[in-house]
């Protein structure tokens, strides 16, 4: 006999850059899907991830890469912006 609530399907709903293809299994007692990222790539994660609005999965993992590019662009600008004075201009080695 089920215990708890009925399974909901997620299949063709949309999680941040991932849509949900199929379920594929458990882990830990939780139902996985199998969902295609709009990179192309695939990811296999729980539903609880899914569906955790902010912690939760939002991407196969290029939106972390994406994230790092983007803030490393920001602090290539801010250090143009801002050049070292004084003695961090002496040691700019340390600061590049």
């Amino acid at each position: 006999m089920a215990r708890g609530r009925p399974l909901t399907d997620l299949t063709g709903h949309r999680y941040g850059h991932l849509t949900v293809i199929e379920r594929v299994g458990t882990k830990n007692h939780r139902p996985t899907w199998r969902c295609l990222c709009d990179c192309g790539n695939e990811h296999t994660t729980t539903g609880a991830n899914l569906r955790a609005a902010i912690k939760g999965t939002q991407s196969c993992g290029c939106l972390r890469t994406q994230m790092r590019i983007e803030q490393a662009r920001r602090m290539r600008e801010a250090k143009r912006q801002h050049p070292p004075t004084g003695n961090a201009r002496r040691y700019g080695w340390l600061y590049s």
